[in-house]
């Protein structure tokens, strides 16, 4: 009786062990958990990818008096001296335009015609013109009938990521916060080309993607609209 006795005890502690491992197995293989998590890594992921990809602008509408002199120069108070400046006219064409230290933004208008601008201001852009020296000054020759500050993606910004991905992906996907068990790459789909970042994916594997439509300054300063895909693994 006492040897039954002990194989009775083994046989409950080999069936508690057995149970113990079956919810080990439930809770850190289970196919719903791991889809989860995916899943709150795709949207984190698409915030972070997002995050990289766009910045603040600041735009102003601005109407001049006629004036004959071609190179003009205008400071409007307020904007931050870090950021560079894109000078837009009535027909949507991007001017040359330079900012200086000072904050005195400089273009050349195509015709002295042209009355009308809308002056946007953001460290995302690229300055794209020198100075003028003896452009007519601006001040008290201009008004300005709107303005506005928004978060907005620059082609710009998708390039330097791109690259910091192919260059360093471990370490951007530290700087991004994301889980070194969880993969991701993007896309960004513009008019005429994909700027395309994008490990390879095994066969098999589960994949979770996000994309939308927004609205992106190209390199040239000219706006368009674009998709943008984010893809988790």
């Amino acid at each position: 009786m006492h040897k039954r006795g002990l194989s009775h005890i083994e046989f409950v502690v080999s069936f508690v062990i057995f149970i113990g491992f079956l919810v080990f197995a439930f809770i850190f293989f289970n196919p719903l958990q791991s889809q989860r998590t995916l899943k709150s890594t795709m949207d984190y992921a698409w915030i972070e990818v997002s995050e990289e990809g766009r910045e603040d602008m600041e735009s102003y509408s601005v109407s001049i008096a006629p004036l004959n002199p071609l190179d003009l120069k205008i400071n409007i108070g307020g904007v931050p001296l870090g950021y560079n400046a894109s000078v837009e006219d009535l027909n949507g064409n991007i001017l040359a335009t330079h900012r200086d230290s000072s904050g005195t933004v400089y273009f050349t208008r195509n015709s002295a015609g042209d009355n009308f601008f809308k002056i946007r201001y953001s460290s995302a852009f690229d300055d794209t013109g020198p100075a003028i020296p003896g452009a007519t000054d601006l001040t008290g020759n201009y008004a300005i009938s709107s303005s506005e500050l928004k978060e907005i993606y620059f082609e710009k910004l998708f390039l330097e990521l791109n690259q910091s991905y192919y260059s360093d992906y471990v370490a951007l996907k530290q700087n991004l916060n994301l889980p070194s068990r969880v993969e991701f790459g993007f896309i960004v789909t513009l008019d005429n080309y994909r700027i395309t970042a994008m490990n390879d994916i095994p066969d098999g594997i589960e994949i979770l993607s996000k994309n939308d439509r927004v609205e992106i300054i190209r390199q040239n300063g000219q706006h368009e609209f674009a998709e943008v895909t984010v893809l988790v693994w």
